[in-house]
């Protein structure tokens, strides 16, 4: 949590305009659904004292124990993120991972609510938008080398 609390006040210094920082209760680097996340916040100039307090239900997101979206090696992870591109992954991997993206989509859309960017999340997963962006990094990856 400190870290977190640290990087908003380095984000600036580093040029940025906007900048969170993310820290949940129940230890991971990520919004959770398993616990409240706190937010570190800097927007043009400004970084509250305090940081912002977010818990999932608010978007109607259900809790979930940490064992039921959690990773584990290369080959696992490849696994879970096949199964929620393609949508038979278990509940809680699909809506942590929906729950991330709204983040990341409402950090380059502000101001858009943290609901829409939930629905665009939810939309780009099941129109095949997602997997096919995922087919162009997989595909633009190997032609690096």
């Amino acid at each position: 949590r400190d870290a977190a609390a640290l990087l908003q006040h380095v984000a600036p210094r580093l040029g940025y305009d906007r900048f969170t920082s993310i820290h949940a209760e129940d230890g991971l680097d990520e919004v959770s659904l398993s616990s409240a996340t706190w937010l570190h916040e800097y927007r043009d100039g400004i970084a509250p004292s305090e940081p912002i307090r977010f818990d999932p239900d608010v978007l109607g997101l259900d809790l979930h124990s940490p064992e039921s979206f959690a990773g584990g090696d290369a080959v696992r992870n490849a696994q879970i993120l096949r199964g929620i591109l393609l949508g038979t992954a278990e509940p809680a991997q699909r809506d942590i991972a929906l729950l991330n993206a709204a983040f990341a989509i409402q950090a380059a859309r502000d101001p858009s609510t943290l609901g829409e960017c939930l629905e665009a999340a939810r939309e780009s997963l099941h129109s095949g938008a997602a997997a096919s962006k995922w087919r162009d990094l997989a595909e633009a990856s190997r032609s690096v080398g």
